[in-house]
């Protein structure tokens, strides 16, 4: 990254190519014509870092409490 920026918008597309394949992802700037492509997520997260500067942390697991209700997205945070 360049030039400090505190706002970056992109148009995510997530798909697999099949029921075993990884996935793969497409940024989209919604503001031109910039287009990234890329093969699995873990290169969509290192374009995210270079772009940010940060590097991304995954939160750890949430251990659930015995009783409690599933959430509907599998237990993911969105």
């Amino acid at each position: 990254m360049t030039a400090q920026r505190s706002y970056i918008a992109y148009l995510v597309r997530l798909w697999r190519e099949s029921d075993t394949g990884g996935w793969r992802a497409t940024l989209a700037n919604p503001h031109n014509s910039e287009q990234h492509n890329f093969a699995n997520l873990a290169s969509l997260m290192t374009f995210l870092e270079q772009q940010t500067g940060e590097t991304i942390v995954p939160a750890p697991a949430e251990t659930p409490r015995p009783g409690a209700p599933k959430r509907a997205n599998g237990g993911r945070e969105c």
